[in-house]
């Protein structure tokens, strides 16, 4: 386990954090050119039909493969030398992918590697205070949207009972990445759908995105989160609406006032709607020695990758809750989704004023 070490040698402990360093870069680049989900519908195959396949240099390849076989057990080698998935390897791609047009898009540290290699190659001169973030480094958005995209089935069940015990007539996702609104079409037949982003971009590959999903029914509209009078007739009609949102903790970025004063307004514009926010709350130091080492390390990897960048405050749940109540919003309850450490929010917007 990574959390503790006191049985390791400084030499174990060296080469583990050099392998783990390594190998995470190679199954993500791996991944990126079609790797696994070729060997997801193969047998055993060798590095050069595989390389054939996927447009790749076999000899890269090879020793590719041939280093994830030697270091972990992902995967193997049989005797006629070809490379196969182990039931283990089939299990996290399993658990790290998602279903869609009859094939699997898997997340292989989107993330981490993707998204944030960049900024971690950028470190010493972010340190040195001669890189300044967003100037100099920026991360790879579309791999961290990408990573987004392919958590929200786990996620979905939660928003699907929240609408139901709620009785929600329109639900308005903030921020439309995600694809959660596709995944609840079926689910919440009844229910209007509504996708607000500020990014045109965004809206355009979410709607592509539902449209290859069979889903036509989401409205999708282009607006400011805090300007909500500019979008506000295309929304408002209903008084059992909800706003959704996997995103509260980088709507923070701009500041908790500013959180405080969008909560107030939305209370006042739209009367009767709830906020349901999927949030990973920073958790207490003195959870640590109870906590699956997983959840742990994932927290602070969250807590790392937003806070580095200063595009996001992961908050804990006291200071989620003092800041729903600074915006006049009354928590109902704050629900376990089962996954990750993520919980939901059931907030009644304006149910303090």
């Amino acid at each position: 386990m990574l959390m503790h070490d006191d049985e390791r040698t400084p030499q174990e402990w060296f080469h583990e954090r050099a392998t783990h360093y390594v190998e995470a870069q190679v199954l993500f680049h791996l991944n990126q050119v079609g790797v696994f989900t070729e060997m997801l519908e193969s047998g055993p195959i060798s590095a050069g039909l595989l390389a054939e396949r996927l447009g790749v240099l076999p000899s890269i390849l090879e020793v590719l493969l041939d280093y994830i076989a030697g270091v972990d057990r992902l995967l193997v080698r049989d005797h006629e030398g070809r490379f196969l998935l182990t039931e283990f390897g089939r299990a996290v791609l399993d658990r790290f992918g998602r279903s869609e047009g009859g094939g699997r898009r898997l997340n292989l540290f989107d993330v981490r590697v993707g998204a944030y290699g960049p900024v971690w190659a950028a470190l010493e001169g972010m340190l040195k205070g001669e890189l300044v973030y967003g100037k100099d480094v920026v991360r790879n958005g579309q791999h961290a949207a990408e990573a987004t995209y392919k958590i929200s089935p786990h996620l979905s069940p939660s928003v699907v009972r929240f609408a139901s015990d709620n009785r929600i007539e329109r639900l308005v996702e903030i921020g439309v990445p995600t694809g959660l609104l596709a995944q609840l079409a079926d689910e919440l037949p009844a229910v209007d759908l509504v996708g607000l982003d500020i990014k045109p971009a965004a809206l355009e590959e979410a709607r592509s995105r539902a449209s290859a999903c069979g889903v036509e029914r989401i409205r999708f509209v282009q607006g400011d989160i805090f300007a909500p009078e500019s979008w506000r007739r295309e929304v408002a009609g209903t008084a059992r609406g909800a706003f959704v949102t996997l995103h509260m903790h980088e709507l923070a970025a701009a500041g908790l006032d500013a959180i405080e004063q969008l909560l107030r307004t939305l209370g006042q514009q739209f009367p009767g709607w709830y906020l349901f926010a999927l949030e990973q709350d920073r958790l207490p130091d003195s959870d640590r020695a109870q906590l699956p080492s997983d959840l742990w390390l994932y927290s602070m990897s969250n807590i790392l990758i937003h806070h580095l960048i200063e595009n996001a405050k992961i908050l804990p749940r006291q200071g989620w809750l003092a800041t729903y109540r600074a915006g006049s919003a009354r928590v109902h309850s704050v629900q376990a989704v089962g996954y990750l450490g993520y919980h939901g929010y059931v907030v009644e917007l304006g149910g303090l004023s």
